[in-house]
């Protein structure tokens, strides 16, 4: 007899944001993934761990318009 075992984590992350943006704020944005991940199987345990850094940052150069 065999004996398996089967173990899925699936974990699903959505943002939205809606903004109107000129074409000269978005040369400035950038995203940044970082992604930590660690496995330990003994005898009597399995753990992992997961970290998910998600970063994003937008510079735009202030305007002196007049409204």
């Amino acid at each position: 007899m065999e004996k398996c075992t089967k173990s899925d984590l699936i974990i699903e992350v959505k943002k939205k944001v809606t903004r109107f943006k000129a074409g000269s704020e978005l040369s400035g944005k950038v995203n940044l993934v970082a992604v930590d991940f660690n496995e330990e199987i003994d005898e009597t345990s399995e753990k992992v761990e997961l970290k998910l850094h998600l970063s994003s940052e937008a510079c735009a150069e202030e305007c002196s318009c007049e409204e």
